[in-house]
Order: C-alpha cells, then structure tokens, then sequence
C-alpha cells in the first residue's frame, strides 16, 4: 500500500510538471486520485480479508494442535522415550534422505505387456491377472472414490484388450510434463517416467494389495498395531486381533489416496507433474512406544526387499510441528522389489508409510482429519 502511495505520487507530479499545463493539474489529480484510491480500498479490503480467513483457519485446529503439543511435551519428558527421540534420530541418520523424491518411473520393457493406460496384457488386464494370483479383490470403496478400475476393468473385459481413448483419461488428462524421456539404472535398464493418474492408480490398485502383507509383516516383528473399524481409538496386533476374533473384515487399513486429492495436490503442489506423487500407495502402522517404533524403521531397513528412498523424521526437536498443525509421524517412502513387485512391473513404483504413536492416532481422528483437509484447503496446501 505504501509502495502504491509513493507511485501514484511520483506520477502525478510528473503528469504535472511535465506538459507544464498548470491549470488541468487539477483535472488529472482528480482523475488520478479516484482511480488510485480505489486501488487502495480494494487492497486494504483484501488485505483485511485475508487476515480474517487465516486467523479462522488456524483456529478450526487450534485445539488439535494444543492437544498434539501436549502429548510431545510428556513424550520429551518421559527419560525412556527421550532416549528412543536420540535412537531414532541416530537410525534416520544412516538412511540417505535427499530433499526430493525420485519421480514415478515404471520399466521401458513394460510397453510388452501393458497398452498405453497400462491396462492390457495379451487380452487380459493385469488387475485381473493380479486379482487371480493374489486371490483379492478392489475395495469397493476404492471405486466408490473415483478409482479407475471399475469402468476401465469391464472395458477391457468386453473388448479384449484396452482401447486407447477413454472419457476418464480425457477428464483428468496427462501431466504437463507428459513422458519426457528415460531414465537408466545403475543395471542398464531404460525407465520411463509415469505420466497420467491412469498409470498411478492402475499400478496402485495391484501394489496396495503388496504394500499391506508387507506392512503386516513387520508389525508382527515390532508390535505394531491396526486401528480397529467402529472402535474409537482402539488398536490391535495383529495377535490381539486374532485372540478377539477379528479378521481383515474388522481392521482399518490404509486406501489409495481420492483421486480428487491426487488432483488437488498434482495441480498445487507439482505443478501438474504427476510422476512426482509418491504416496498414491500408502499404509500406516501404530506404535504405544518410540522405542518399537525404532525396532520397525530398522526392520524395515534391513528388508532385502524394499528400497527406502526417504525417511521424514517429524519425532524430533528440532521440527516444526505448525506445518502439520502439531501433528507428527515417521514419514517413509519405499520401493517394493519383490518376486511379485516384479512379476507385475511395479518394482519402482514409490509408496508411503507411516509410523504413528499411539496418542498421535488417538488424536488423528475422523472429525480431526475433516478438520486439518478444511485448514489445509483454505490455506491452498
């Protein structure tokens, strides 16, 4: 607003002085003045405005954000836990942690099994194939949020193979990047990069299914636990689940990630690259100690096969906690290379899990989450 004042100051004693017309000063001051005033108004209004719609954003997890910074100040004053703080950060240390993932990538041989959308193979559609040598099926609710496959996967079905125009593509388009080039690993393989959400969630329908008996793996080594369906912050092992008689049917486990936020955070945040979405694919595990939580970073390092691309440490002093409105995890981004990774080309796609404490989950809540997605989408996040 200053800036605008000095401006249209400097301009009107030129206006003036230049043409030494004296007596039209007055005329154009006049003309002037309103046009740079409204100016002014308009800025001092968006201005205020802008004030006003923060300070009410902040405060819809205001709460939240308290209840989180109480938890990691008992957590720091507990001697066990302060300790697993320094254990973890020793552990995060020996990981190579770049400050930007590796982009989306799949094998250039794949073009020999997958159409164009990355959906036909000799007839057949590899979700199909996937569906019948792991004997699982999508989750409905998967293809109630917009997921891919439902249309895709009868098309496909009705013609033998994948056509490739299709209104879903059309709708979400490409990324503005497109395929821009290959990409060679130490092996001398090409990789191409991924460049379309059909490409993500294609490959995301098969490797959710991966990443899950994975994470179920490790929780089994370190205590981890899963959040119980229709129970208000109950979380069971694995065993404790089989003890109550549960089964898959009863746990909570992570989805792929809305396609409407794969777009919001494509548009915002990648500036529609998509091959730079990492966490279409994701899971989490809950922990009642950092201590355990430690034990299952180092078993997850160890895993011959997984590739750990990035660990984000938000246990740590030295975070700040107001990004994510007080809350905190292990944030970890790995690569599956396993027999069946492999079988299906999926060997570089990028996943995320997430180790959570206890008392971060409790306060993660639906109602909590609906809160921080408001804040996040008022704030353009």
């Amino acid at each position: 607003i200053l800036l605008q004042i000095v401006l249209s100051f400097s301009n009107l004693v030129v206006v003036a002085f230049h043409e030494n017309e004296f007596y039209r000063t007055s005329e154009r001051l006049g003309t002037a003045f309103l046009g740079d005033a409204f100016v002014l108004v308009s800025c001092a209004v968006l201005s205020a405005v802008t004030v006003i719609y923060n300070r009410e954003s902040k405060a819809l997890i205001q709460e939240d954000q308290r209840m989180y910074d109480s938890i990691w100040d008992a957590i720091k004053r507990d001697s066990g836990e302060k300790k697993a703080i320094e254990d973890l950060a020793t552990v995060v240390a020996t990981i190579h942690s770049p400050d930007s993932l590796p982009l989306q990538t799949f094998p250039k041989r794949i073009n020999e099994s997958w159409d164009t959308n990355g959906w036909a193979h000799r007839g057949e559609s590899l979700l199909d194939q996937a569906k019948q040598f792991f004997n699982f099926s999508p989750r409905p609710s998967a293809q109630r949020r917009g997921s891919f496959t439902s249309s895709r996967n009868s098309r496909s079905r009705r013609t033998g193979s994948a056509s490739s125009g299709n209104s879903q593509e059309e709708t979400f388009g490409r990324s503005r990047t497109g395929s821009i080039g290959s990409i060679g690993d130490a092996a001398g393989n090409n990789f191409t990069l991924v460049s379309s959400l059909q490409q993500l969630f294609s490959q995301g329908e098969i490797l959710q299914h991966l990443l899950l008996e994975r994470v179920k793996k490790w929780s089994q080594r370190c205590n981890g636990r899963f959040a119980v369906k229709d129970r208000v912050n109950q979380f069971v092992t694995l065993n404790e689940a089989k003890a109550r008689g549960l089964d898959d049917s009863d746990l909570k486990w992570g989805k792929l990630k809305s396609v409407s936020r794969a777009l919001e955070k494509q548009l915002r945040s990648y500036k529609g690259n998509v091959a730079r979405l990492t966490d279409i694919v994701r899971q989490s595990l809950v922990f009642d100690s950092l201590k355990d939580l430690v034990v299952c970073l180092e078993i997850i390092k160890e895993d011959p096969d997984v590739v750990l691309h990035r660990v984000k440490n938000r246990y740590t002093l030295r975070y700040n906690s107001s990004v994510t409105a007080g809350y905190r995890d292990l944030g970890i981004n790995v690569a599956l290379i396993s027999r069946e990774s492999h079988l299906f080309h999926l060997e570089k796609h990028i996943c995320e899990v997430q180790l959570i404490l206890r008392h971060f989950a409790a306060v993660k809540s639906d109602e909590g989450h609906q809160r921080y997605i408001l804040f996040r989408n008022r704030t353009g996040q």
